[in-house]
C-alpha cells in the first residue's frame, strides 16, 4: 500500500516523540473520511477498531508527555513575562 500524502508528511512528525507503533489503520482513513472520533464508528464496518483505539490512546499520552518533559519552568515563563 502507498502511504497518502498526509501520511508522509506526519509521519517524520510522529517518528521524532512516539515510540508507540503508528500503522497506517483502516479505522484512521474511516474516521477522516466520514468524520467524528475513532470512538463513534462502528466496530463492525471497521476492522481492527479496538487496535487503533489502543495505538491512538498510547500517542497521545507519548505527545503529552513530550510536552510535559519541555515545558518552561514556572520560573522561567515568569522571567519572560518580565522581561516582555
Amino acid at each position: 500500500m502507498v502511504p497518502s500524502r498526509c501520511t508522509q508528511c506526519a509521519r517524520p512528525m510522529i517518528q521524532i516523540v512516539a515510540t508507540s507503533p503508528q500503522n497506517e489503520r483502516e479505522a484512521y482513513r474511516a474516521m477522516f473520511a466520514f468524520g467524528g472520533t475513532l470512538a463513534a464508528l462502528d466496530p463492525t464496518q471497521v476492522g481492527n477498531l479496538p487496535a487503533a483505539i489502543l495505538n491512538a490512546r498510547m500517542f497521545a499520552g507519548e505527545v503529552i508527555e513530550t510536552l510535559k518533559a519541555n515545558a518552561p519552568s514556572k520560573q522561567a515563563a515568569k522571567q519572560h513575562e518580565q522581561v516582555a
